[in-house]
């Protein structure tokens, strides 16, 4: 056993040898902190993020990633409190963006960064193909090297505290040290609680900035919402006659007759039985989808959101609005004629959902819906 243990030692001492160089490793470092802390930025400055009403929003994402999700059960429980999670994924990114540029607690710092790409992965872009056109598992491998120990001491913070450590344990007789270990403590604390800081006081600029803005252009941070389906129609009244039914039913072997009666009102259409109705579910009346308009409804299916669109050429067409590339709900852009998903900059037609623009590999579901004679549209199971 100690043989085992020994030769594996001496694997791990061979590992640790081949050192990534701190330049090497610094436009990495750059790349992941930008990127995260204007994501982070993105997210606080912009209303719609935690605007229930958004098709973009925080809330909408997370209806999204529970249905489609292999992590949904442990979403689900987040729906009631999803702006505020938002928001902690938002100051997360700042965070981890502001640590790894200033590489202070650089691999708290990384570790932090791969669990949010890790579960960005597995909520937004899990289903993405091919695989490799999701950013969220690109970006969990290039977390790897920065929390294997790969930072650096260069232009980091982390390396200047530990480089004036070890001038001044060298000066400095052990009684010394032990205050300096103390002292070089309380400058951790002090530089962390500088950033956490700045990060909220950034953070609340961001945000007071994306409002400001959305105030005076709305249209510039809020998505199109969709009208919902009217209520479906009742079923046709039964047919009206002057047929009279027998309170009493006759005995047995017993009949009873009443004279003819002339029917005087004009003839009755027979109310269209169970086969003249087109197969499905009912999801609301056609006379609330005049042409040229489109409407929001949930597919009975599978409970995705959906789009109705009644074409201007008559006849209606549905679709899926879960985007087929990462599980996003794509928006309307009618004066564009086309749909969008507002994480990726996918584009759809507006008239038969096929792909207009990538990165998605495929067009829109589509879903077969049909009017019925009852006044309702049916989608078909």
């Amino acid at each position: 056993m100690t043989r085992v243990d020994n030769k594996y030692s001496r694997y791990w001492e061979k590992l640790k040898a081949h050192k990534i160089s701190a330049v090497s490793i610094l436009p990495l470092r750059a790349f992941l902190g930008f990127t995260f802390t204007f994501a982070g930025l993105q997210k606080l400055a912009n209303p719609a993020f935690v605007s229930p009403n958004s098709p973009i929003s925080i809330q909408s994402q997370f209806q999204a990633y529970a249905r489609h999700s292999p992590i949904g059960s442990l979403i689900s429980p987040l729906l009631h409190d999803a702006e505020l999670v938002g928001v902690i994924i938002a100051i997360g990114e700042l965070a981890v963006g502001i640590g790894t540029l200033l590489g202070l607690l650089s691999k708290l710092a990384a570790c932090g960064g791969m669990a949010i790409s890790f579960m960005l992965f597995l909520t937004v872009s899990f289903h993405a193909t091919p695989y490799y056109t999701g950013s969220d598992i690109v970006f969990v491998f290039a977390w790897l090297p920065l929390v294997l120990g790969a930072t650096g001491n260069l232009l980091s913070v982390d390396g200047y505290l530990a480089k004036y450590m070890h001038r001044e344990k060298a000066k400095a007789a052990i009684e010394e040290a032990n205050t300096r270990v103390i002292n070089r403590r309380q400058a951790i604390k002090t530089i962390t609680w500088s950033v956490a800081g700045a990060s909220v006081l950034l953070a609340g600029a961001a945000a007071a900035i994306g409002r400001l803005m959305s105030a005076g252009n709305p249209a510039s941070s809020l998505s199109p919402t969709l009208p919902s389906l009217g209520p479906t129609k009742s079923s046709l009244p039964p047919i009206s006659g002057t047929t009279s039914t027998n309170a009493n039913p006759p005995a047995n072997g017993a009949t009873t007759s009443s004279p003819p009666v002339a029917n005087t009102t004009s003839p009755v259409t027979q109310a269209p039985g169970p086969s003249a109705l087109p197969p499905g579910t009912p999801i609301g009346s056609a006379a609330s989808l005049p042409p040229g308009r489109l409407a929001s409804f949930t597919d009975p299916n599978t409970g995705d959101p959906a789009i109705a669109y009644h074409l201007q050429s008559g006849g209606f067409v549905a679709f899926d609005a879960v985007c087929p590339h990462a599980g996003c709900t794509v928006v309307a852009l009618q004066s564009q004629g086309i749909y969008e998903c507002p994480c990726h900059g996918s584009q759809f037609s507006l008239d038969n959902g096929s792909l207009l623009q990538g990165p998605a590999a495929t067009g829109l579901k589509s879903l077969g819906i049909a009017q019925g004679s009852d006044g309702n549209l049916y989608i078909s199971n």
